[in-house]
């Protein structure tokens, strides 16, 4: 499977987010991944800009329009 996008939880019991961002990253499967929690964003402000994700989104403001915009930032305008 090639998706266009993956959301990924930062909070993934023994796992976490932002690595299984980085391994999808190593897969080079072209796909926007984005991170998102019920934490605020700026509890994982640093690993958020070190990961390769397009962006963050907090789970109580997830919706199609703000994944389309930060898979597409064409869309942010």
């Amino acid at each position: 499977m090639r998706p266009d996008v993956a959301l990924i939880d930062v909070d993934l019991g023994a796992d976490n987010g932002f690595d299984v961002a980085a391994r999808l990253h190593d897969a080079q499967l072209s796909t926007s991944l984005i991170l998102m929690s019920t934490h605020a964003e700026q509890d994982f402000a640093d690993l958020i800009a070190l990961s390769p994700a397009v962006g963050f989104q907090p789970k109580f403001a997830l919706s199609t329009d703000a994944i389309r915009r930060l898979a597409d930032p064409r869309l942010a305008g």
